[in-house]
């Protein structure tokens, strides 16, 4: 027999409940992460409702709760577990013999039981998998409300599919009207009456996120991320067109100095749950000191934004296509590291197309081609957003300021993935016009200079900048007494190439930097535990 074993981490905005169920009568233990959000409502009549929905077996009612939260309930000697796909609230076990511990921070089990991190797990995250470090810690699968009993062990009730919705015969412009429609909804469903910080890039996600608040009367500011000494990386009119034409009041956050250095780029703390892959930690820290100092309780983002409006969502894994005999899919995929783009897009099963986000992919060529392969194909785990989730719990969790990703909405999501490809992106000139549903659906409500904007992000410039800059830099770090040199992970002779080549080096300037990131890591784990 197994016992259950659930372990917080200690700036988790995680809440603890007990509740006579008043259907049956009985004491309810539950455990909530993240934020349930409800109108006319209180928190306890939603978690009634909830148990209701697993007493009653009627599983689909909860997954379409707006908020970003996972739960477990615990129901006599019963424990029920879910976590949405949609959130920022991963729940991870570590199975024993005798006992199963759950946690929200995977890196807080392997602390516990002085795990090691796997060399083929490592791989696969430099790659961009973004699987666990850890092969010994699982993640609960998300969109699955999951049962454990100490004599039979887990088991999934119920697993929530995308249903089909043919919107193929709907034209261009009933899909925007029926865009305008549902993200409003979304707002709505996510709006509070706290004081509100949204991050304002002035691209389309976080300036329709603008107009929404707007239109629903929240009492929100905004924040943008600015540089006085790197004007290529301004989007400034954009944000000054939009505040201007609303009356919003916004804040600039200065980011120059975080911009050329090392000391501000790969800003690494060994309480990491996992090595950030951006330098913008550093520019999210900022933000949510200012935002603390002026009274936000809630930081809303365009989070996801590009998933919906620009591209495919899917929940499909690499372990899928190798049980279904689609080997030469994964091999396809590692001989494309050299050319492969952004964002990539291939006929899966001839019936739809799906899409697959290469963030990291480009010029990764250098990680150990066989511990890829063996991590990627072994791997048994759903890739999770665990950029945000460090975010999260190294910087706002800390500060009491909750992330709200409004474009996280269930309803949403099926939407984006039952409407027209080409509704997505429009050849127009000789590029890509990204996101012409949500472009077209708010045109009204927008300036023009955002509405008909499509600019390179700021992100890829400034990786190709540190790379230039910090050669000398990334050969120390990758190339001296190296410790993913130690376990095989990369490959010392073609990053040496990489290093002597500006053409190669830009083309791998993503995982360049993530590597320097899992070194400082496991480097910090090194001097803390001695576990590597």
């Amino acid at each position: 027999m197994q016992k259950i074993h659930i372990f917080n981490s200690s700036f988790a905005n995680s809440t603890y409940y007990e509740l006579l169920h008043y259907e049956t009568n009985k004491m309810v233990r539950i455990f909530l992460w993240g934020e349930l959000f409800f109108h006319n409502n209180t928190i306890e009549n939603k978690l009634q409702e909830i148990t209701s929905a697993i007493i009653h077996r009627e599983y689909k009612k909860i997954f379409y709760y707006p908020g970003n939260f996972s739960f477990a309930i615990q129901l006599d000697s019963v424990y029920y577990f879910y976590c949405s796909s949609l959130g920022n609230y991963p729940l991870y076990y570590f199975n024993s013999f005798n006992f199963i511990s759950v946690s929200d921070n995977f890196e807080l089990l392997a602390q516990k039981y002085e795990l090691k991190p796997s060399a083929e797990n490592i791989a696969s995250l430099l790659w961009g998998a973004e699987c666990i470090p850890y092969s010994e810690i699982n993640m609960f699968e998300v969109d699955s409300i999951i049962s454990f009993d100490e004599h039979t062990g887990f088991k999934t009730l119920y697993k929530h599919m995308i249903p089909t919705i043919d919107y193929s015969r709907y034209s261009f412009e009933e899909c925007c009207r029926i865009t305008k429609k549902k993200v409003e909804d979304a707002v709505y469903n996510v709006v509070t009456d706290k004081k509100i910080g949204l991050t304002l890039s002035g691209g389309m996600d976080s300036s329709v996120l603008a107009v929404c608040l707007k239109k629903f009367g929240a009492n929100f500011e905004c924040y943008h991320w600015m540089s006085s000494l790197y004007p290529q990386i301004n989007e400034l009119n954009y944000v000054r067109d939009i505040c201007d034409l609303y009356g919003i009041k916004v804040h600039y956050i200065d980011i120059s100095d975080s911009v050329p250095n090392n000391d501000g780029y790969i800003d690494i703390d060994e309480n990491y749950l996992i090595p950030y892959n951006h330098g913008s930690y550093s520019w999210w820290k900022k933000t949510a000191v200012e935002a603390k100092k002026n009274g936000i309780e809630y930081l809303y983002t365009g989070f996801r934004g590009d998933t919906l409006f620009s591209s495919s969502f899917s929940l499909l894994s690499f372990k899928d296509f190798v049980a279904k005999d689609k080997k030469w899919l994964f091999q396809y995929w590692l001989n494309s590291f050299s050319v492969i783009n952004k964002k990539h897009y291939m006929n899966l099963d001839e019936s739809s197309i799906q899409k697959y986000s290469f963030l990291f992919a480009r010029g990764a060529d250098f990680i150990n081609q066989e511990l890829l392969k063996k991590g990627i194909t072994t791997q048994n785990r759903n890739n999770f957003m665990f950029q945000v989730e460090s975010m999260k719990a190294n910087i706002f969790d800390p500060l009491k300021i909750k992330i709200i990703n409004p474009y996280s909405d269930r309803i949403l999501y099926e939407f984006s993935n039952n409407i027209p490809h080409f509704y997505k992106s429009i050849p127009i000139s000789g590029q890509i016009f990204y996101k012409p549903l949500l472009r077209k659906a708010f045109e009204k409500e927008l300036p023009f200079s955002v509405y008909s904007r499509n600019s390179k992000s700021n992100f890829g410039i400034l990786a190709q900048k540190f790379c230039s800059a910090e050669r000398h830099f990334i050969e120390e770090t990758l190339l001296k007494d190296s410790i993913l040199l130690k376990m095989n992970v990369i490959n010392e002779e073609k990053l040496k190439f990489i290093l002597k080549n500006d053409k190669k080096m830009f083309e791998s300037a993503y995982a360049l930097i993530r590597c320097c990131f899992m070194e400082i890591w496991l480097k910090n784990k090194v001097k803390s535990s001695k576990t590597v």
